[in-house]
């Protein structure tokens, strides 16, 4: 006689147990895949600082060995002198497929934009006497990238190079 009245309850409690299972599994769905674009994303944030300060440091390096920091002829473009010889040049490339590299020199050696992960594309370089008149040899760097990859903030770094009057005199 028990038996009888038990027949349908496993089917009821299977029946209630389906959608709170399905919810449980959409939740795990909704966080490994929610944790996974942040990754993604604070890895690509992270190559976009990483090109950024090494193509800085390097631009930088050249900056304080030189005797004079003058504007290239392209926009944006820092000619380095030594020794009255040009012995740098950086500037802003735009490839064929619309990604905007620092390069060095030519168009076939970029510095920044090489990896394919997270895209980098330089927004703004440039170098600038601050004050030729009052303080004659301060230049202000500045070099801006972003990774297109991941939608990331732009990153930027700026600093302030000073040399002698006499060696760092703009043209």
């Amino acid at each position: 006689m028990g038996r009888e009245n038990e027949a349908g309850i496993a089917a009821l409690e299977l029946l209630l147990a389906l959608p709170v299972l399905a919810l449980i599994l959409t939740g795990i769905v909704f966080v490994v895949t929610t944790a996974a674009k942040d990754y993604l994303r604070l890895r690509a944030q992270a190559e976009v600082q990483q090109e950024v300060q090494l193509a800085f440091v390097r631009i930088l390096d050249d900056c304080l060995m030189a005797d004079s920091i003058q504007k290239g002829s392209k926009e944006g473009a820092v000619r380095i002198y030594s020794e009255g010889k040009l012995i740098r040049e950086y500037f802003v490339h735009e490839d064929s497929k619309g990604v905007r590299k620092l390069v060095e020199n030519n168009i076939t050696l970029p510095i920044t934009g090489n990896h394919a992960w997270a895209r980098v594309v330089i927004d703004s370089f440039g170098c600038k006497e601050i004050d030729p008149v009052g303080r004659p040899g301060l230049y202000r760097l500045w070099l801006q990238g972003r990774s297109t990859m991941a939608g990331s903030v732009p990153y930027k770094l700026t600093t302030e190079v000073y040399l002698q009057p006499k060696q760092g005199a703009s043209p």
